[in-house]
């Protein structure tokens, strides 16, 4: 999977794989924070890209938490033990705006949309992280539209 391809997601996948759904939220905030970084001036711009990427990790954990969440338990262990260090690094990038810290939580999301979308594209049978097919998204905008 190249990161080309991955950028094939700018508008919402259907809602058939939910690891599709997944991939296209984490490529979304990564392209968020990736632009918010790029203005120096505007610290609002990365402090909502940041705040964005904490709701779009803090549902990631919520997943992993539910009682039928589809996930072998190492595989769980191992996603809730990098959220840990996403929050961690999140929280220290919200404290001083430090751009230097953020290209960890970009690469993070981009290295684990491209995983969820290899093994979508490989048809692979590797559940979502979440449970069941994800919602049909509503129409407008959404918070990963920046």
């Amino acid at each position: 999977m190249t990161y080309a391809k991955a950028q094939a997601y700018e508008q919402v996948p259907s809602v058939e794989d939910p690891r599709k759904v997944e991939a296209w939220g984490l490529m979304k905030s990564a392209t968020g924070l990736e632009d918010a970084c790029k203005n120096p001036d505007d610290k609002n711009a990365l402090r909502e890209a940041l705040r964005l990427n904490q709701v779009l990790w803090t549902i990631i954990q919520t997943a992993l938490l539910e009682e039928d969440c589809p996930l072998q338990k190492e595989l769980k262990d191992n996603i809730l033990m990098l959220s840990i260090l996403v929050d961690r690094t999140t929280f220290r990038c919200l404290g001083d705006l430090d751009r230097e810290k953020v290209p960890f939580l970009i690469n993070l999301n981009r290295q684990l949309a491209m995983g969820l979308l290899e093994s979508a594209e490989n048809n692979e049978q590797a559940p979502s992280i979440g449970p069941g097919p994800a919602p049909a998204p509503t129409g407008g905008p959404t918070n990963f539209d920046v």
